[in-house]
């Protein structure tokens, strides 16, 4: 199998008033393992706030973190996704997908909107890392 992806990184926002549980259960649910990182941070206002975090380069969590998703998300949603690919994928070459965290924290995984969301950032394997490539790289990783 040909490599499309070199790292993957999932990453939610936990803040003061969300059940932690429910929280690492919403990284699990995509990327198949429990968070990898827990930074705390404070906000402008005064309460504290943490990102969590799974990120790994290994082609087999990468796979994994890929499965769920596609196996999670409605043909439409997957459809939506490659409509919108050329957004999608930065000039660095990480393809970026937003979950809903709400739904993630229950086992669920679809699109989700606006800040509270589990990110997915994929950093695209594309040689030479043209434009043209790395959109090939997403298509393959989508199909």
């Amino acid at each position: 199998m040909m490599k499309l992806a070199s790292r993957v990184w999932v990453e939610c926002f936990q803040y003061p008033t969300e059940d932690p549980e429910k929280v690492s259960k919403a990284i699990e649910t995509v990327s198949g393992e429990p968070a990898t990182s827990k930074k705390e941070y404070e906000s402008v206002h005064g309460p504290k706030f943490w990102l969590l975090s799974f990120e790994t380069g290994k082609q087999a969590g990468i796979r994994k973190v890929l499965e769920n998703i596609l196996l999670g998300l409605s043909e439409e949603e997957i459809a939506q996704i490659k409509e919108t690919l050329e957004e999608r994928i930065s000039s660095d070459g990480v393809l970026h997908i937003r979950l809903d965290k709400q739904l993630a924290s229950q086992g669920k995984i679809c699109l989700g909107k606006g800040g509270d969301v589990v990110k997915v950032r994929i950093k695209l394997a594309a040689y030479p890392a043209s434009r043209e490539n790395l959109l090939k790289a997403a298509e393959g990783l989508l199909s």
